[in-house]
């Protein structure tokens, strides 16, 4: 795209442009494909991107590892050749003036970094999380976005979103609903977690869920009570200091009068998250959303195939496959 392309004239097909699957990739990986690649000639049918003035996607990206490495490039990459979303997609980090956010909008106009305050430590860094519907409370641009996808950088989308948009409006028309209406407080949706914590183990003997923080859902209106109250517990750092996971518990399950204000509506994580194995990996499976966490799910998987997978399997360019560059 040129310089002069603005986001009133961007099309879905600029947004996720052809794309030819490397010569070299590993054939169990390209046998075992869950849904098909279009190229320029096969292109997309227009209903399956994703196009909707009220959605948006939201992501945090902050420190020195952020401005470092190409995990923003990476994740951008899969949400708009995977993912075929062409909205917009809001950028919250400290380096908004950089060369690569500059070439990242020149691009793709729909890509909007948002200048915000570096935090010291993961739960301040986190916190930015409940403050995403004011962010975009201050900005034009977002007055008709009522349904906020928040993703962690590290996710990559493995699928067409479009399904996932669907599913999403048809649980807030529910929770909409006169005879839900009056019954549900403030609401966040969110998956089941599927990777281990400290809470895991409580939740079971307890018989409570523990929800996966890395992917949320947040409606303009009706999210907003519950996204004040987990706020208060992010500045509680004497009582949570380094896990969003066990505040969210506390709010769900242990505070009377919190857990009156929020809930959590869980969404079926089996048609849409994936957190992948070797083997997985391996098949070439993906799912809607893919996280391989930078943490201990990465090291075990091998440098070369998680390369692999990135670039055969969701559709990322070599330069932003190679796992050792989202290493601090």
């Amino acid at each position: 795209s040129s310089s002069s392309t603005s986001s009133s004239t961007w099309t879905c097909s600029q947004a996720a442009p052809e794309w030819t699957p490397p010569s070299d990739c590993p054939e169990p990986m390209m046998a075992n494909r869950t849904s098909p690649y279009f190229t320029a000639s096969t292109p997309p049918p227009s209903h399956v991107y994703v196009n909707d003035p009220s959605f948006a996607i939201a992501m945090i990206g902050l420190g020195e590892l952020m401005a470092n490495t190409t995990i923003i490039e990476r994740s951008v990459q899969s949400i708009r050749r995977r993912g075929l979303y062409c909205g917009p997609i809001l950028i919250l980090t400290d380096h908004a003036e950089s060369s690569r956010y500059e070439a990242l909008t020149r691009a793709d106009p729909n890509v909007h970094p948002i200048a915000v305050e570096s935090r010291d430590g993961k739960m301040p860094t986190k916190r930015y999380k409940t403050e995403l519907l004011d962010i975009m409370d201050a900005d034009e641009r977002y007055d008709d976005i009522t349904h906020l996808l928040y993703v962690d950088v590290d996710i990559l989308f493995g699928e067409p979103l479009a399904p996932f948009v669907g599913y999403v409006q048809g649980m807030t028309t529910l929770m909409g609903q006169p005879s839900r209406a009056d019954q549900v407080q403030s609401y966040m949706l969110m998956f089941e977690e599927q990777g281990f914590g400290p809470e895991r183990g409580r939740a079971l003997k307890e018989g409570n869920t523990v929800f996966h923080g890395g992917v949320m859902v947040v409606h303009r209106q009706r999210s907003r009570d519950c996204l004040a109250v987990w706020q208060t517990l992010f500045d509680d750092r004497e009582r949570f200091p380094n896990r969003d996971q066990a505040a969210l518990y506390y709010m769900l399950y242990d505070n009377e009068e919190l857990k009156q204000r929020c809930m959590v509506v869980q969404m079926d994580h089996r048609p849409f998250l994936l957190m992948p194995t070797k083997h997985i990996m391996q098949a070439g499976d993906s799912s809607g959303f893919v996280h391989v966490t930078n943490g201990r799910r990465s090291k075990q998987i091998d440098d070369q195939l998680q390369a692999d997978y990135y670039r055969c399997v969701m559709m990322v360019d070599e330069e932003y496959a190679v796992k050792s560059r989202f290493s601090p």
